[in-house]
C-alpha cells in the first residue's frame, strides 16, 4: 500500500487512510471494519465540508475482503462519497466462472462507481460481465524498489554461467518445480536460486535431490529487504513460470535491478514481462519444461539478456513507478 498512496499524494488526491483490515487482528475480517466507520465517515465530511467530492477508494482481496470493502463503499455512497474499488485477487476470475458466485459480486460491484484492475487482461475479463467503468491500475513500486531503479547500473559479477533467480512463495501454482527441472536439463554452468519458503519447501529440496542438481539449486529461504536487494544484484535472470498470480510483482521487482524474466505466457503475466523486449514468455502445457529449458538457454547470450534487462528497467519505470499509477489513478477518477 505504501506505493499506492505515495501515488495518489504525487497527484494531490491523498486525504487519509483508513486501515480496515490487518493480519494480526483477530477482528480482521468484519468488525476491525466496522470499527472505522466512524473515521470513515468523519473523512468524507472534511472534504466536503471544503467543497471537494470524496472518493473512497478500496482495496479488495478475493472473498471475504471484497464483501467487507464493497459494504463499506456503499456505506460511503449513502454519505455522499463516489467510490472506487481496487481488486488484486487471483480468484476473481473463479469467482465470475462461478453461475453462483458471480451474480453475488456483479450486484456488489453494482453500486461501485469505479472498478480498478491490475492488467488489461482482467480490465477484459471484468468488462465481458460488469457493464460500468473498469479501469487499469497496475500495482505500484514499493518505493525502496523504485529508489534502486532510478540508481545507475551495477555491472554484474562475471561469470562463465548463468544463475537464475526465482523469488515466490513455495506454494501450489508458482511453477518452482518447473524452474528446477528446466534447470537440471541445462548444461552444468547454469545455476538457481530459491529464494522464498513455504509449505512446498522440503518437497522442492527433494526434487532438486532426485534430479541431481541439489549442488545447482541452492535455498536461500524468505528474504528481508536487505537480503533482496543483494539476491537480485547477484542474478542474471528472474525466473517464475508461476500459474498463481494476479499481476507478478516479482518480475516487476526483478525488473528494476535490470533482469529479464522468464514466465508463462498465462494470465495477466504476458502484460507485465514483454515477450522478447523484457524477457522471455513460453506457452503453458506439457511442453513448458522443455520451453523454459530453451528460455534458460537462450538467456546465456549476454548481450541479449542485457538488452532485455535493460528495456524491463526501463518499462518498469515507466509504467510502474508511482508517478505513472499516479497519473492512472487520477485517469481513473469517477466523474
Amino acid at each position: 500500500m505504501s506505493g499506492y498512496l505515495q501515488a495518489m499524494q504525487r497527484v494531490g488526491l491523498f486525504e487519509t487512510q483508513v486501515v480496515t483490515y490487518r493480519p494480526d487482528r483477530r477482528d480482521r475480517h468484519l468488525w476491525m471494519a466496522v470499527s472505522r466507520v466512524p473515521e470513515l465517515v468523519r473523512a468524507i465530511r472534511r472534504v466536503q465540508l471544503r467543497g471537494d467530492t470524496p472518493i473512497v477508494y478500496a482495496h479488495a482481496g478475493a472473498g471475504l475482503s471484497m464483501l467487507r470493502e464493497t459494504s463499506l463503499l456503499r456505506l460511503a455512497r449513502r454519505f455522499g462519497a463516489k467510490t472506487m474499488i481496487q481488486l488484486h485477487s487471483l480468484h476473481v476470475e473463479q469467482v465470475l466462472a462461478s453461475p453462483v458466485q458471480r451474480p453475488l459480486l456483479l450486484r456488489a460491484l453494482r453500486d461501485v462507481d469505479v472498478v480498478c484492475v491490475l492488467a488489461p487482461y482482467w480490465q477484459e475479463l471484468v468488462q465481458r460481465h460488469h457493464p460500468g467503468k473498469v479501469a487499469v491500475v497496475p500495482n505500484p513500486l514499493p518505493p525502496l524498489i523504485e529508489a534502486e531503479a532510478r540508481l545507475p547500473p551495477m555491472p554484474r559479477a562475471a561469470r562463465s554461467g548463468l544463475r537464475a533467480l526465482t523469488m515466490t512463495r513455495l506454494v501450489d501454482g508458482k511453477g518452482v518445480d518447473l524452474a528446477i527441472r528446466a534447470v537440471a536439463a541445462c548444461p552444468a554452468d547454469v545455476e538457481l536460486v530459491v529464494a522464498g519458503d513455504g509449505e512446498l519447501r522440503a518437497s522442492l529440496e527433494q526434487l532438486a535431490g532426485s534430479l541431481g542438481v541439489s549442488h545447482r539449486v541452492r535455498f536461500v529461504g524468505w528474504v528481508d529487504d536487505a537480503r533482496k536487494r543483494e539476491v537480485l544484484r547477484d542474478a542474471d535472470v528472474f525466473v517464475l513460470p508461476s500459474t498463481y498470480d494476479s499481476f507478478g510483482m516479482g518480475f516487476v521487482e526483478s525488473a528494476c535491478f535490470g533482469l529479464p524474466s522468464i514466465g508463462l505466457h498465462w494470465g495477466a503475466i504476458p502484460d507485465t514481462v514483454l515477450d522478447g523486449e523484457t524477457g522471455w514468455l513460453v506457452p503453458c502445457g506439457d511442453h513448458a519444461v522443455r520451453d523454459l529449458t530453451d528460455a534458460l538457454l537462450a538467456a546465456r547470450d549476454v548481450d541479449e539478456r542485457q538488452r532485455r534487462g535493460q528495456q524491463a528497467r526501463r518499462q518498469a519505470l515507466a509504467r510502474f513507478g508511482v508517478d505513472a499509477v499516479g497519473e492512472r489513478i487520477e485517469a481513473s477518477l469517477p466523474v
